[in-house]
């Protein structure tokens, strides 16, 4: 090995063991450093340590020397800190649409982040008991295909898989391709993580309109080798709003509803609507009124209902009536 080469590896065995071994409360003193060196092949006198510490600081590192007892060099800070790290492995945990097996190879990559004994508090399941992951083993291939259309302003071809009743398969149901297998030809503009879900928003060029779909659900996906569609939708596109209003992000034509909603759940209508909308007084005293977009579909009617006799759609009549047509028919399936 060259000397070049020699100081560089020496250089970066430095490093290594710096990030692993060490940090606020775990030093290595300079003789314990030199004998981990010299074990790993590469011995090196102490004055030629010191320079390479000084080089790895120079160049962005952070470390510093702790004086005194329990002396010794440690990483100070890194580009993430504890508390970020647990944020990044908490969503990544807690991401339905990341299958159990990534999951797990993510969190592993997240704890070379830092030491070895901080990385031992990463690694704990956060509120995960029970919790339903995806299957799609190709989850990661399928984002990274929608960002690098989207990065050269191309639509993507790809198949969407739905969940339907088999019961010759393990569980009774079995995954199967959307209508037969159709090809869908979208123009991808947005990426939108919404309960729990991870969601393609896009121009869908068959039905000439604004539709979103679970990424988790797309296979074989393709960059078409033509430009996107539908610009003019996307210009000045409210994403928030879009996505308020669609309930479980269901399909469907959005319409402006009017609720009677008692004072107690304004901070309900609040987190789901935002803070832009207004209240005005109710029809008795306690409620207020409030009018709202939404997709009248099932997540809506199941939201509407969830607050029984302290919520109640007033308009338009066709969604006040199938809230009471829904009401009436859970009502008959309990009558004996």
């Amino acid at each position: 090995m060259s000397k070049l080469n020699h100081q560089k590896g020496r250089l970066l065995e430095v490093q290594r063991i710096l990030n692993e071994d060490t940090d606020e409360n775990h030093r290595i003193s300079v003789p314990d450093l030199l004998e981990r060196l010299k074990t790993g092949g590469i011995p090196v006198e102490r004055k030629s340590l010191y320079s390479d510490i000084e080089t790895l600081n120079y160049y962005g590192a952070d470390i510093k020397l702790q004086r005194g007892k329990g002396s010794g060099y440690f990483v100070a800070s890194r580009l993430f800190d504890q508390a970020e790290l647990k944020l990044l492995v908490d969503a990544v945990q807690c991401a339905k649409f990341i299958p159990r097996k990534r999951t797990d190879e993510l969190t592993e990559k997240l704890e070379k982040l830092t030491s070895k004994y901080l990385a031992r508090q990463l690694q704990r399941q956060v509120g995960n008991a029970g919790r339903v992951k995806s299957d799609n083993k190709q989850i990661l291939y399928i984002v990274d295909t929608i960002h690098q259309a989207i990065d050269e302003d191309k639509s993507i071809t790809f198949r969407y898989k739905q969940w339907v009743v088999d019961r010759s398969k393990p569980g009774g149901f079995t995954s199967t391709e959307k209508h037969a297998g159709k090809i869908y030809r979208v123009s991808p503009w947005v990426l939108a993580w919404q309960e729990e879900n991870y969601y393609l928003i896009g121009y869908d060029e068959d039905t000439s309109s604004v539709r979103h779909y679970r990424v988790d659900k797309i296979s074989e996906q393709k960059i078409a080798d033509y430009a996107r569609t539908g610009r003019e939708y996307f210009e000045h596109f409210d994403l928030s709003g879009y996505v308020r209003g669609r309930f479980g992000m269901f399909a469907g034509k959005e319409t402006e509803i009017r609720l009677q909603v008692k004072n107690e759940l304004v901070g309900v209508l609040v987190d789901r609507f935002g803070s832009d909308i207004v209240l005005t007084p109710g029809e008795k005293e306690g409620w207020f009124a409030v009018n709202v977009s939404a997709v009248p579909a099932d997540p809506f009617y199941g939201w509407v209902m969830s607050f029984g006799d302290q919520l109640r759609v007033t308009a338009p009549e066709t969604v006040a009536n199938e809230v009471a047509r829904r009401a009436e028919a859970i009502g008959k399936m309990y009558q004996k």
